[in-house]
């Protein structure tokens, strides 16, 4: 979940996020916590979306 935020902080964008987000497993399900986190870090909802699948 951490590698999510730092691949936004280091600058890459919706596209690439959800792209790679669709080529890996995560390793635990998307908490609300986690979507709380991530939105609050700017992540849109297309990357979270992304993570929930």
């Amino acid at each position: 979940m951490k590698k999510v935020l730092g691949l936004s902080a280091a600058g890459f964008g919706d596209e690439a996020l959800t792209a790679w987000l669709n080529r890996i497993e995560l390793t635990r399900p998307l908490t609300s916590e986690d979507m709380t986190a991530w939105k609050q870090a700017g992540l849109s909802q297309a990357v979270i979306r992304a993570a929930m699948k």
